[in-house]
């Protein structure tokens, strides 16, 4: 068993499944925070030098559906969160009035939104999977490669100019969340000599191994009732992606006995590519919101 420090100060929350409400906060070392749930997301971005830099900026993405044919799109407003000038310490932030920036034209639904490099956000997930990203600079929007497998709701960080995506509750028959339930992106394939990233025909999402209690193969009998491992949440930290999910004990056929499931924390190593049992019993100190 690998014990794992937590260099800074990263935090993060997951949620389940579509038609749940869910929060999910990440936090970067660019000091990014996000949280969404299935009507849209909110992403704080703030500059990475701190109070020297620019003010943090605050986008909210909310999903436009197109009724009559199914279609639609996330509007992306921006709101500048201003520091109070008084000098008071005790004074709160000052929000302007938001302003649509863009619009993420998408297939609508099942997303994660994750910040990249404190300049980026990217959207990942849902079904087929695609991927979209805003230049919070240019405010220029692209549309990214399509993941090998479908995802709703996946587990999304970025750790340099990798995105990494998991599937939040693998499925064991079809897609979506069918295999490959852990896939990764490297962006820094596509960053041009200006460091924008206008070369995204360079780079392609690719599977990684999956947690280490994901059964690669499943007993004939057990494909009748299936196993449930749910991610309940997670965090990045330095170069570790560290996440706490529901296990199912020996009887996989059984699904709403709480007795039979418990929480286990696994850290996987960025740079090595391997996964870590962090701890058998205990479980991050923050879940989902229900």
């Amino acid at each position: 068993m690998e014990t794992i420090r937590s260099s800074t100060g990263l935090s993060a929350t997951a949620g389940k499944r579509c038609r749940r409400k869910k929060v999910r906060k990440l936090t970067e070392g660019g000091g990014v925070e996000a949280s969404h749930g299935e009507s849209g997301a909110l992403v704080q971005l703030e500059d990475p030098n701190g109070s020297e830099g620019r003010d943090p900026s605050v986008y909210l993405a909310v999903c436009g559906v197109y009724w009559f044919n199914g279609s639609g799109y996330y509007p992306l407003h921006k709101a500048d969160v201003a520091s109070s000038s008084s000098g008071d310490s005790s004074s709160s932030p000052r929000a302007h009035a938001a302003s649509r920036v863009a619009n993420l034209r998408t297939d609508v639904g099942c997303k994660t939104f994750v910040t990249l490099q404190s300049r980026w956000i990217v959207c990942v997930g849902g079904d087929p999977g695609g991927t979209v990203i805003f230049d919070t600079e240019t405010a220029k929007v692209t549309l990214g490669p399509t993941l090998v497998a479908a995802k709703l709701f996946p587990v999304v960080a970025a750790v340099g100019y990798r995105v990494y995506a998991l599937s939040m509750t693998p499925d064991f028959i079809k897609e979506p969340d069918f295999v490959p339930w852990f896939e990764v992106l490297d962006l820094s394939k596509a960053v041009d000599a200006e460091g924008d990233l206008t070369l995204l025909d360079r780079c392609s999402w690719e599977a990684l191994p999956c947690p280490l209690c994901y059964p690669r193969k499943l007993p004939t009998a057990d494909y009748l009732t299936p196993p449930i491992f749910t991610v309940t949440s997670y965090v990045v930290v330095g170069h570790y992606i560290i996440l706490t999910l529901y296990e199912p004990g020996k009887t996989y056929g059984v699904r709403f006995n709480p007795e039979e499931f418990h929480k286990v924390t696994y850290g996987f190593d960025t740079e090595s590519e391997e996964w870590h049992k962090v701890d058998d019993d205990a479980c991050l100190p923050w879940q989902v919101a229900r």
